[in-house]
């Protein structure tokens, strides 16, 4: 009979521990720099084919790739507030979503602080040079 118990609980013991066994992926955080353009960029949505609707959006320069300016969305960090004119240098929380929603963007961005935030009277990207896209990049 104490064999039995033994051999049941056994069982149970591995049961319970292949349930813990947590093979889903896991969204990835992480705190960078980002740098804002005093420009403002034109993007699209991503059905807009023809460009027939053009969206005024934000300028950056993400760290891994800190030679191209990229579009991002006026309230995409959270917390902050883009004024045109001002040139920022933001710490900001990046979090890559393991399983985005399909007509989202895989990276949610919240604001830790601005590290520096200038009025500028000549900005530095030219208002006919029309940056990439970040839906353009791929999540990693």
């Amino acid at each position: 009979m104490n064999k039995s118990i033994i051999s049941f609980l056994s069982i149970i013991c591995l049961f319970m521990a292949s349930c813990l066994n947590d093979d889903e992926p896991k969204d990835k955080v992480e705190d960078i720099k980002i740098e804002i353009s005093a420009e403002t960029g034109i993007t699209y949505h991503w059905g807009d084919d023809k460009r027939e609707h053009p969206i005024e959006c934000m300028l950056v320069k993400l760290p891994n790739d800190p030679d191209r300016w990229q579009t991002m969305m006026f309230g995409e960090i959270k917390g902050f507030t883009y004024e045109r004119g001002h040139e920022y240098y933001l710490s900001v929380r990046r979090t890559t979503l393991a399983n985005p929603p399909a007509d989202a963007s895989c990276y949610i961005y919240s604001l830790i602080k601005i590290l520096s935030d200038k009025l500028v009277s000549e900005p530095k990207v030219a208002v006919n040079n029309e940056p990439s896209s970040m839906k353009d990049t791929e999540c990693q």
